[in-house]
């Protein structure tokens, strides 16, 4: 799943956009899935996707960086665990 890509607050634009990232993982074995997905929709979609035994990374800066935590109190939601 890909979200948004942003410019470096104090670098100039890398010119790598999400339509570039999945044209590149295209035609590849593994699939990007929902391109553009909103940091704020995101634990939301990987929650719906995720099945045990599953290994989910995030990889970024920035906002990112919330988003594991994120991810599984929405996964721990689901399955009525709590986190545990």
């Amino acid at each position: 799943m890909l979200t948004d890509i942003y410019p470096c607050e104090r670098g100039a634009d890398s010119g790598v956009t999400i339509d570039a990232l999945a044209g590149a993982i295209r035609g590849r074995r593994v699939r990007p899935r929902a391109p553009g997905a909103s940091i704020e929709r995101l634990p939301a979609e990987v929650a719906s996707l995720a099945r045990a035994g599953d290994l989910i990374v995030t990889l970024g800066a920035g906002s990112i960086g919330r988003a594991g935590a994120a991810i599984l109190a929405e996964i721990a939601r689901r399955s009525g665990t709590g986190g545990h």
